[in-house]
């Protein structure tokens, strides 16, 4: 009877394991891979000028009883001239995150029989994610020799 406690406790800690890893896995997948903020600054000058013109004209004209006649011309200038300078600045973020979307890998072989040493053996293989980190994929070498593969991607 120990022994089956003993079972259950490798059992449970290695389904605990898996689930650690699968979770790093799910983890991974579903984190963006590529995060771009872009950070645009506008600035705006505006320049205003208003002038206001005020001539004042003042004429008088004395007659004297000895008969001369004298003339004054007064001239007054109230001119404003107002400028104003308005600059308005105005700062946009933006963050856009995006995900890469499935991709298919090819991917070409080769390598060497280890029992019959100096034979190449080449081939292909391809491979697809089908579900977030786990991916699929069939592959052929050139002895003959065909299969499937299952990976994970992190």
């Amino acid at each position: 009877m120990p022994n089956i406690g003993v079972r259950m406790v490798g059992i449970i800690g290695l389904s605990a394991m898996v689930a650690l890893v699968l979770t790093f896995f799910a983890g991974r997948w579903s984190a963006p891979e590529h995060v771009k903020v872009v950070t645009q600054t506008v600035t705006v000058d505006k320049k205003t000028d208003d002038e206001t013109k005020h001539e004042k004209v003042t004429k008088v004209e004395v007659k004297q009883p000895n008969g001369t006649d004298t003339t004054t011309t007064t001239i007054v200038d109230d001119s404003e001239d107002k400028s104003t300078d308005d600059s308005t600045v105005s700062q946009t973020t933006t963050k856009e995150s995006s995900k890469s979307s499935s991709k298919l890998t090819i991917s070409a072989l080769a390598g060497v029989n280890i029992t019959s040493p100096g034979s190449l053996i080449y081939g292909a293989s391809i491979s697809r994610p089908i579900l977030g980190p786990v991916t699929v994929g069939l592959f052929g070498l050139s002895n003959g020799v065909g299969g499937a593969s299952v990976g994970l991607t992190f």
